[in-house]
């Protein structure tokens, strides 16, 4: 019976390591992917301009497993309402670099400032944030508010709720939290436009 149970718990922990060397390189996945590869003072960020070429720009921020690909269906209807819209991957998710670093709110603002300054955007801007988008969003608004012109939260994460014992202490031991981060949840494949 403790055999059984050393066996279980045995698998239970080499599956997030099994499903790290299964997934495909990143830099594999960056040759064929569509958009464009930014290299910030962070690290590199796949970013994708859909819809439109001209009009009011909606800048869409996903979540903490979903890649920017999500947002492709907002697009379109946004795209029917007259916005350009741009979606990147946050660092450590999708075509993305993972820095090493501590992977805070202004950790992503300051990726979300830099793809701004690249694309040039410094006004009049839409942010959408989806769970830890929101959180970024919310965020980059609070600390340039002359940037955005609206902000509009789906599902945002971390407002309002008190943590629960095991956020405590992953806030705690943020060793926890980042190695979670960069090793435990796996990129998603990018979806291919059609």
């Amino acid at each position: 019976m403790i055999w059984a149970l050393a066996l279980a718990l045995a698998v239970v922990a080499a599956l997030p390591v099994m499903r790290e060397r299964m997934r495909q390189d990143v830099r594999t996945l960056r040759d064929t992917a569509p958009g464009e590869l930014l290299p910030l003072s962070q690290g590199v960020t796949h970013c994708r301009w859909l819809g439109r070429t001209r009009g009011p720009v909606a800048v869409c921020i996903h979540g903490l497993t979903t890649p920017s690909t999500a947002w492709e269906g907002l697009a379109r209807q946004l795209e029917e309402t007259g916005f350009r819209v741009l979606v990147y991957d946050l660092y450590g998710r999708g075509l993305s670099d993972a820095p090493r670093a501590r992977h805070t709110p202004g950790f992503y603002v300051r990726q979300l400032q830099d793809v701004l300054d690249h694309y040039d955007l410094t006004e009049d801007l839409t942010l959408i944030g989806y769970s830890m988008g929101g959180v970024i969003a919310t965020a980059a608004a609070v600390e340039e508010p002359g940037r955005y012109r609206q902000v509009a939260l789906v599902a945002p994460a971390g407002l309002g709720m008190p943590f629960s014992r095991f956020q405590r202490f992953v806030i705690d031991w943020p060793w926890i939290g980042d190695w979670h981060v960069s090793h435990a949840l796996a990129r998603p494949a990018p979806c291919r436009d059609r």
